[in-house]
């Protein structure tokens, strides 16, 4: 039900599930072609021994998307200027419709977790390349780009290592 008054059948004929007592006891039941944020009423019914069917209980749930865009591909970061990187990347198509913006993550190596950005808010969603003025020459540093959808699922490219020019003559 969507009102919680009227209420359509959803099974023709009653549910059993045969499980070892040692097992969990829950049973379930999957529904499909549901609206995201939209709140559906389901009414479990059960048949009692007399044939008549005994309302267990009524229970309110709302289907959200938690399916994340595609991920960023072909991240590329290069050393531009003398502090700064430019850090590129591409989108495989067709775009998530659903796709807001991006986020910048910098770390000092391949494994590190990637745990801060580097902006304080979500580049657009058209956005392919950002550049990083605030780094230190000679240090080392990974980028990952993660793509967030508007429901805030997000995914993490592979991370992306910039290389410095050494133009630093030896003395």
């Amino acid at each position: 039900s969507t009102d919680s008054i009227s209420f359509t059948k959803l099974t023709k004929v009653p549910m059993l599930t045969l499980r070892n007592t040692d097992g969990p006891a829950s049973n379930s039941y999957h529904d499909t072609n549901l609206i995201n944020y939209k709140v559906y009423y389901y009414k479990i019914v059960g048949n009692n021994a007399f044939a008549e069917n005994d309302i267990l209980g009524i229970m309110k749930a709302m289907p959200r998307d938690i399916t994340p865009p595609t991920s960023p591909i072909a991240v590329k970061a290069m050393h531009i200027g003398k502090n700064d990187a430019m850090i590129t990347w591409e989108m495989q198509e067709p775009v998530s419709a659903d796709l807001a913006g991006f986020i910048i993550m910098r770390d000092t190596a391949v494994d590190a977790p990637f745990n801060k950005s580097i902006i304080e808010k979500p580049l657009e969603k058209n956005a392919r390349m950002y550049r990083d003025t605030n780094l230190v020459l000679g240090g080392t540093y990974y980028y990952q780009v993660i793509a967030v959808d508007t429901a805030r699922n997000a995914v993490r490219s592979f991370p992306a290592y910039v290389s410095f020019v050494d133009s630093t003559p030896p003395g």
